[in-house]
């Protein structure tokens, strides 16, 4: 997920720990390191916000949070709640601060299927021509078809469905590579073996040294959130095979 998506939380009751006015903190995040955090009442156990509401002590819908300033380049302070924000209300992905620097912020967070960990949320290069989706976490669980009902549960359908685009296969341009690059948050992402697509295709939520993390489905799978890891077995399988949609 790019830095450039991150906005601070801004609340009307202040969490006083820290010096940002109304920001929601948490003092201690590096607590639940390894765990898997639920909400207050026991269910979306492993969701980004569950993790971020337990910390701040923020127990408010996500409909009531509110838009602050533009995290890249900000003074703010450790423990800040920050979050994206697209088209001006909550969606996509929550954390907790803990600085930044030229390579992108350091958070810790949470998602479906990996407990509460330390990473750095990257500093994402122009993909200009690239194809995106703001919000693939609403799709979980469900069957999507292509745009003429058909070509239900391939993993084609839920990344056109998402992005909006209506391409053919054979129009997508092989990008940059995935791995070790700096790709926003809901990127299209696909395997192009001898520079055509083929194989599969998701969407990119994050990478670390384990591999891709993704939304994406298959036939006989719905979608859900999962890694595909460096070096897996078989082209769709191995997350060094990926690359930029454009």
């Amino acid at each position: 997920m790019g830095i450039n998506k991150f906005l601070v939380l801004l609340v009307a009751a202040l969490v006083s720990l820290v010096s940002v006015t109304s920001g929601i903190a948490c003092i201690n995040p590096s607590r639940y390191s390894g765990q898997t955090i639920c909400d207050p009442f026991g269910r979306k156990c492993g969701e980004c916000v569950s993790f971020v509401k337990k910390c701040t002590g923020d127990e408010r819908k996500t409909s009531q949070w509110r838009q602050g300033r533009k995290v890249r380049d900000a003074s703010i302070s450790s423990g800040t709640a920050i979050a994206t924000f697209p088209d001006g209300a909550y969606s996509g992905h929550a954390a907790i601060y803990m600085g930044q620097d030229h390579n992108g912020i350091h958070v810790w967070d949470q998602w479906r299927g990996h407990p509460v960990s330390q990473r750095i949320i990257h500093c994402f290069v122009s993909v200009t021509n690239g194809i995106s989706c703001s919000n693939p976490g609403g799709y979980e669980g469900r069957k999507i078809c292509d745009q003429f009902g058909g070509q239900c549960g391939q993993c084609v359908s839920f990344v056109k469905v998402c992005t909006g685009d209506r391409r053919a296969t054979w129009q997508w341009g092989q990008g940059a590579k995935v791995r070790n690059a700096n790709i926003a948050y809901g990127t299209g992402i696909a395997t192009f073996p001898n520079g055509q697509y083929s194989g599969h295709a998701a969407i990119y939520v994050g990478q670390n040294d384990q591999g891709i993390q993704v939304w994406d489905q298959w036939r006989g799978h719905l979608v859900s959130s999962r890694t595909i890891y460096w070096n897996g077995n078989g082209l769709s399988n191995n997350g060094d095979s990926f690359y930029v949609i454009k």
